[in-house]
């Protein structure tokens, strides 16, 4: 007859109480995020790849010259 002890009952126990809950793809829509949030961000992005092009634009006129 072979004999469980309480730690492998423990142990057990604690696995199941962290197993992961799944939900099914799909089953919840949330609702499209407004084109708000983005508007600023591209303007930034924008803003910093100008900076950028004259920085390197006005770095290589003057090593030229």
């Amino acid at each position: 007859m072979m004999v469980m002890n309480d730690a492998y009952f423990a142990a057990g126990s604690l696995h199941w109480s962290f197993m992961a809950k799944f939900k099914l793809a799909g089953s919840k829509k949330t609702p499209a995020k407004s084109a708000r949030s983005a508007i600023p961000c591209l303007v930034i992005v924008i803003l910093g790849i100008v900076i950028m092009c004259l920085l390197f634009y006005f770095s290589l006129q003057s090593s030229t010259s």
